[in-house]
């Protein structure tokens, strides 16, 4: 009976956990991801941003994705994420000290099931107000793992009826480090496997040698989730992965070695007499060592995870690399593969209108110069189909009417993009047919495509500074409008003079009307992405506008 205890107290315990995570991460997340954008321009801030952000969200699986999201979106370079990934082991360390106090020193089991209803009657009481859900799953979760602690506290004597105690004092040290290693691998809560280390310290059942080598084992353990995560995952994903088992690896295997002086550092420095607080005190000590070890080298560990796993040599979308639920990164990721997506077709439009495009490549960092496949019309539509599902999915989870409203832009402005592309696609044949015939008139006819390179020009330099003067702007919208009139009337003029057949007259027209679809489409597409929901048009309004 003891056994079956104990196993549902786990069982219930890592469940707890688990909705823990959940309420806290979707009452915290916000925070945290404004935090992460502001806070981590340095390793050290990424250290203690990590530490807490671990401690407060009770889950280091959620720092971890937050911030792979960040770095995938280029909102936080990879050497300040390594000082996040390096803070939130230090984090996690705090579970031990609350289950310490919460479930063996203060015996808080008798208000579990009071703390469990003032949770219920929360999330009964919500109706549609999200954080008081998500603070009475909390409450709720709290009641639980309370409920989970008291089973394996009562449970853990089925041990001593198992196995001989004076065994397992024989046992060499090495055995409970590599047993705390497999447990966390299989049942993947490091947590769980502090619970069971401190319920069998508090049952005199191990004697706190054990104990911490197994937790330290417990440690290294944890690895195996981020490793099995980024099996197939992206290629940041890998080199977090790596970073995360160096880590823990070296800095688990030290602190093997030096447990005797772990003990003495938590008995005769520290002067903790407890065996559970001390316990707790070793874990965090290790981890806080490991990372004095680890900051200076830092950009070692940078360098090696770049050097196993490179970044792949073909672009592809940011989006496939961010979690959509993290807002924040998800809409800015999506921001970088829409600006993409306009320089791809300015570069395929420019192409098709033979003029210039160095100014892409003179102008653009490395993340817009990347092509991301899009080399040519189908592909550019490839890529607005992932990129549309990729903002509808962010459009179904977010809450905020800002959030949505800029969702709405993105879609706006994407949309627009390969508008502008199809418009110079649907008459590229009459520009090849027609070359020469359109070139009449001492070069005037091509009035309307030079407008056009002037609009790519100014377009390249709103994407690079994320600026968009309003009076430039419209400036641009009513240089394409005069150009189009003026291109208009030559082409009568041409007619008339019987320069210009009737047959290419018509194509003049059509690649005429084309060419101004594409460049108002272009602009309007930059206006959404850049300006604020109150000072965006949509290209309907600016058509209307000018008729």
């Amino acid at each position: 009976m003891n056994f079956v205890l104990f196993i549902s107290g786990i069982v219930i315990f890592i469940f707890a956990m688990k909705q823990l995570e959940d309420a806290l991460s979707n009452l915290g997340s916000r925070s945290l991801n404004k935090a992460l954008s502001s806070q981590t321009d340095t390793p050290v801030k990424g250290i203690l941003l990590g530490t807490a952000a671990t401690a407060v969200l009770q889950s280091s699986s959620l720092v971890g994705l937050i911030t792979l999201a960040f770095v995938a979106a280029s909102i936080i370079p990879f050497r300040n994420a390594i000082g996040i990934i390096l803070g939130s082991n230090l984090g996690t360390t705090f579970t031990g000290w609350i289950v310490t106090i919460i479930g063996f020193k203060l015996d808080l089991a008798e208000y579990a099931f009071p703390i469990m209803a003032a949770g219920s009657m929360l999330i009964i009481l919500a109706d549609r107000s999200a954080k008081i859900k998500y603070a009475g799953m909390a409450f709720f979760a709290v009641g639980l793992l309370l409920v989970g602690l008291s089973l394996m506290k009562d449970g853990i004597g089925f041990i001593t009826e198992l196995v001989d105690i004076n065994e397992l004092k024989d046992m060499p040290v090495i055995f409970f480090f590599i047993l705390g290693t497999i447990l966390t691998a299989i049942i993947q809560s490091s947590s769980a496997t502090m619970l069971i280390a401190l319920s069998a310290l508090n049952a005199g059942i191990l004697e706190l040698p054990m104990a911490a080598a197994l937790i330290i084992g417990a440690d290294l353990g944890t690895t195996s989730t981020v490793m099995i995560g980024a099996l197939y995952g992206a290629t940041s994903k890998k080199q977090v992965a790596l970073v995360h088992f160096v880590f823990n690896l070296v800095t688990d295997l030290l602190a093997l070695a030096a447990i005797s002086f772990l003990l003495y550092l938590v008995a005769d420095i520290y002067g903790f007499t407890d065996p559970l607080f001390s316990l707790v005190a070793i874990h965090t000590s290790f981890n806080l060592f490991g990372i004095l070890l680890f900051l200076p080298l830092i950009n070692r560990l940078e360098t090696l995870a770049l050097k196993t796993f490179p970044p792949p040599t073909e672009s592809r979308l940011k989006i496939e690399s961010v979690d959509y639920k993290i807002i924040n990164a998800g809409l800015l990721a999506a921001e970088d593969d829409i600006k993409n997506l306009m320089i791809q077709t300015m570069r395929v439009n420019s192409e098709t209108l033979a003029f210039d495009h160095s100014v892409f490549e003179d102008n653009l960092d490395d993340v817009l110069k990347q092509s991301a496949g899009t080399s040519d019309y189908n592909a550019l539509k490839r890529a607005e189909a992932k990129i549309t599902k990729y903002l509808i999915s962010i459009q179904n989870s977010i809450s905020t009417n800002a959030e949505s409203e800029k969702v709405l832009q993105l879609l706006v402005a994407l949309r627009d993009t390969i508008y502008a592309a199809k418009s110079i696609k649907d008459i590229r044949q009459d520009v090849e047919q027609f070359s020469e015939q359109l070139e009449t008139g001492d070069g005037a006819s091509h009035l309307v495509i030079h407008a056009l390179h002037e609009s790519y020009q100014h377009i390249v330099d709103w994407l690079k500074t994320d600026d968009i003067p309003i009076s430039q702007l419209n400036m641009m919208f009513e240089q394409l409008s005069r150009a189009h009139g003026e291109y208009n009337k030559l082409i009568y003029q041409l007619i008339s003079t019987g320069e210009l057949e009737r047959e290419a007259a018509s194509t003049s027209f059509n690649i005429n009307r084309e060419i101004l679809l594409s460049g108002h489409s272009l602009l309007n597409a930059v206006e959404n992405l850049l300006l604020e929901p109150t000072k965006a048009r949509t290209l309907s309004e600016v058509i209307k506008t000018e008729r």
